[in-house]
């Protein structure tokens, strides 16, 4: 079947409008830690507890904060035993990646969602309007938006907990930088204005990364899910 050529001629600018639109500027948003102070002293107890065992190492004290069906996944898993094995707790605790993923959650403040208390705050607090899967947040303070992923390039401006649109890095390249002991990827990213420019991969945060949840069970707070995705 012959397809007209004004037809064909229409739905390449219509396409080519989409596909602007898409890498054009978009509502600037911020999402600051939030300054209220946790009043249950229940919950700050919990919270300090889960810190110091992750702080320590120490899989015995940790064990004891996570309820016994605390969620995993999103494909059914749940239950301790399914917690252990998804962290490889019982072949070499002390080496496992579950504290470096719970210390990088934790770093970050909390915030209230339903019955949960949630780390990090921003997948608490994400707006419905920024699809997870398309944006990210920087997640620090006075953040440097480099021209080219270097961190001798030129800045654009810098950015505090402002939420930015994930670009693809040319043929799918993410060069890293090691600044002090810590080695990250540089990340494309498209800013409000509808600038791009490359964010150094520690600053950088998916609303769908790991994050945890605290839920009060007949007064006792308990890691009831640790999980990332959708």
């Amino acid at each position: 079947m012959k397809i007209p050529l004004m037809l064909l001629l229409c739905l390449s600018h219509a396409l080519a409008d989409v596909l602007t639109a898409a890498a054009g500027p978009f509502p600037m948003k911020t999402l600051p830690p939030p300054a209220a102070a946790i009043k249950d002293p229940a919950l700050q107890s919990a919270i300090e507890a889960l810190k110091s065992a992750v702080k320590s190492r120490d899989m015995e004290s940790l064990l004891k904060i996570v309820h016994p069906e605390v969620k995993v996944d999103f494909g059914g898993a749940g239950g301790l035993e399914d917690f252990r094995k998804a962290w490889a707790l019982d072949q070499n605790p002390l080496d496992s990646p579950l504290w470096k993923a719970l210390d990088q959650v934790l770093a970050f403040e909390g915030a209230t969602e339903g019955d949960y208390y949630i780390f990090p705050y921003f997948f608490a607090l994400w707006p419905d309007e920024f699809d997870g899967y398309e944006f990210a947040i920087v997640s620090g303070a006075k953040v440097n938006i480099r021209r080219s992923p270097d961190t001798t390039a030129g800045v654009i401006r810098q950015a505090s907990y402002e939420i930015v649109r994930m670009e693809e890095s040319p043929e799918g390249e993410q060069p890293e930088s090691t600044i002090g002991d810590e080695t990250h990827p540089w990340r494309k990213v498209g800013l409000s204005s509808g600038e791009t420019g490359y964010v150094w991969g520690k600053f950088l945060r998916s609303p769908l990364d790991f994050r945890l949840g605290l839920r009060n069970f007949a007064g006792v707070w308990k890691l009831a899910f640790f999980l990332a995705g959708d």
